[in-house]
């Protein structure tokens, strides 16, 4: 789920959030059209948030539980949803669990988080989560805009300059603590912040940034303290950024139009779907299928010559 989580920003539809996060969404809009930047950034940073909030089954069903005077069950959801490593800050004060702080056990559920955070460093986690809601927000809103305004739009493209500086930002503090501290694992900063080393080197705009963290990554996957798919996902995007055909898939171009939208060749086609196991990842047609495209091998080698020429386009753009 943790995995699936993070990512889904780059493969999901927005047009079916919730309100709150619309307005949030709109607020962005209108500070963007202000030129004021500051504002821009106070509300794409709350967004990831916002989008947890209306996504999350267990978040989303312990509100109800509240709403229903279920407080056991209610209890039961917030718990599954600690476990997963959502939200260890932010619960405590969410009013929307307002009416389970004067139950017993509300001190009990406290107790629990502050167990889980005992023995992290909570300065650099809560520093690294900073940088994710920042990384996942921005996001989350060009998706957003792309979705209804267009690829190419003028709005789109002042976005997507913002989340490029943004990007670039921090990539520096993420290179800062991962030279002073090795990358850290769940079990010193927790998952979403040992996520975020990930997240921000896999959006760094610079090659040799990401050749230089591959290797520490790899090895922080032999020391359990990063995933497999995340190795998978980086080094495909080396890659792509080298003009070179990708080992497991995780690369995909979408374009303006339906026919401009393909998948990175592919070193393999016949064994992704091993390849991918192998690093704990979906079915490639699982996968595309977030951005309406499918895989079949037959229609991939068929195509393949109109997608090396578009991937050719692509890397003739960037050089």
């Amino acid at each position: 789920m943790k995995r699936i989580f993070l990512l889904i920003l780059l493969f999901i539809a927005t047009s079916t959030y919730a309100q709150t996060v619309n307005e949030v969404i709109d607020n962005c809009l209108k500070a963007l059209e202000n030129n004021d930047i500051q504002t821009l950034r106070k509300e794409y940073s709350t967004l990831y948030l916002q989008f947890v909030k209306e996504v999350e089954p267990n978040y989303i069903n312990a509100v109800k539980n509240v709403r229903d005077l279920d407080y056991k069950q209610a209890f039961s959801n917030l718990y599954d949803l600690i476990s997963e490593g959502y939200m260890l800050n932010e619960i405590k004060n969410d009013d929307n669990f307002q009416d389970l702080r004067a139950l017993d056990e509300w001190k009990s559920f406290i107790g629990y988080i502050d167990a889980i955070t005992a023995n992290y460093n909570n300065e650099l986690r809560k520093k690294l989560n900073k940088i994710q809601y920042e990384d996942q927000g921005i996001r989350l809103l060009l998706l957003n805009v792309q979705k209804s305004k267009g690829l190419n739009s003028p709005t789109t493209l002042l976005i997507r300059e913002e989340m490029k500086q943004i990007d670039s930002i921090n990539a520096i503090r993420i290179q800062q603590i991962i030279d002073e501290f090795g990358w850290l694992g769940e079990s010193k900063i927790g998952s979403e912040a040992n996520q975020t080393l990930f997240l921000t080197i896999q959006h760094v705009d610079d090659l040799n940034v990401q050749e230089k963290y591959l290797p520490i990554l790899e090895q922080a996957v032999k020391n359990g303290d990063a995933e497999a798919w995340q190795f998978a996902f980086l080094t495909d995007r080396i890659l792509m950024n080298q003009g070179k055909f990708q080992i497991y898939g995780t690369q995909i171009i979408i374009g303006e139009k339906p026919e401009e939208s393909y998948i990175v060749p592919l070193q393999n086609p016949e064994k992704v779907d091993e390849l991918r196991q192998e690093v704990g990842l979906e079915p490639l047609n699982d996968y595309l299928q977030g951005e309406g495209l499918e895989w079949n091998i037959e229609n991939y080698r068929e195509n393949l010559p109109r997608i090396l020429e578009l991937y050719k386009k692509r890397n003739s753009k960037n050089n």
